[in-house]
């Protein structure tokens, strides 16, 4: 093969290389939605999930989508109460750093 072949060869191996790493690394730091394991209680307002390796929370204020689609921005979903034994949430599976504490947010939950 001619090395300017050889060369252009390498080129695009590295290009599909570059754009498949970007593309499986980038899907996985997405937030995605989960159903998961809940209990909560709207009087404490406090609320815990249980995913595959981690405990989610929420206190007090979380953004939720409610029973008719309506984005809350801020609030108590009242999905989430003291029958709650499953919940849908928005979680980010990165790890947020918080004063040395390692957390992964809760960024919304959905009632519908």
């Amino acid at each position: 093969m001619p090395k300017p072949l050889l060369a252009a060869f390498a080129v695009f191996l590295l290009a599909i290389g570059l754009v498949l790493g970007f593309g499986l690394g980038s899907s996985k730091a997405a937030p995605r939605w989960q159903q998961t394991p809940a209990h909560a209680s709207a009087e404490t307002k406090v609320a815990s999930f249980q995913g595959s390796s981690w405990t989610y929370g929420v206190r007090g204020s979380v953004a939720w989508i409610g029973e008719d689609g309506t984005f809350h921005e801020d609030g108590w979903p009242p999905c989430l109460n003291e029958r709650t034994t499953s919940a849908h949430i928005l979680i980010t599976p990165r790890t947020v750093d918080v004063d040395g504490t390692g957390i992964r947010p809760v960024l919304a939950v959905d009632c519908r």
